[in-house]
């Protein structure tokens, strides 16, 4: 056995994890224990496939009518916070978009973005997408909260060009987030 394997072989039962013979080798052995493994996760893909496209198509149609509402001339005059959520909605409906490739590849197999450059700036967008969601949350959250706490102050604060002002920061300071955790890398 590889010591890569180590830990399974303390968690995994042992009709899971492959005992080695004196003829077998440790590639054999691994390859053994792989073999095992996805047959094991094979009906969880099976659950992937068929849950998937539908957690897609509701998410998809869902976030598009929700911006849709929320981006209304009416919704957008009464509302300050009604750009926080068509962003939201927008954001959402992109990552579920962006998510879908990921999926293909994962749950199906096929090959996806192999190309250098593609690749990297797929990566770059999903995970603006991944970042930018919980802090329009955040920014929304403030928002209310000062527009609940001091009330007399929220024209001067929380008004329609005010969010959008916010959330084109938030969108800058995640891309800037995003492009310095991948420079780590």
């Amino acid at each position: 056995m590889t010591t890569s394997h180590s830990w399974a072989a303390e968690r995994a039962p042992a009709s899971v994890y492959p005992t080695t013979a004196a003829n077998c080798t440790n590639e054999t052995a691994e390859a053994a224990w792989n073999a095992g493994f996805e047959s094991q996760l094979y009906p969880a893909r099976l659950v992937d496939r068929a849950v998937s496209p539908v957690w897609y198509a509701i998410g998809i149609v869902g976030n598009v009518i929700s911006a849709l509402v929320w981006l209304q001339r009416r919704m957008r005059r009464n509302n300050s916070s009604a750009v926080y959520l068509a962003t939201l909605s927008i954001n959402d409906t992109l990552f579920l978009l962006l998510h879908i490739p990921l999926d293909l590849s994962e749950a199906w197999g096929v090959r996806t973005f192999d190309y250098p450059i593609v690749c990297e700036a797929y990566s770059l967008i999903y995970l603006v997408t991944q970042y930018l969601a919980p802090t329009l949350v955040l920014g929304f959250t403030v928002e209310r909260f000062i527009a609940v706490c001091y009330p007399y102050q929220v024209p001067l604060i929380t008004n329609h060009t005010g969010s959008s002002q916010a959330t084109c920061l938030i969108y800058a300071i995640d891309v800037k987030n995003v492009q310095k955790k991948n420079k780590k890398r």
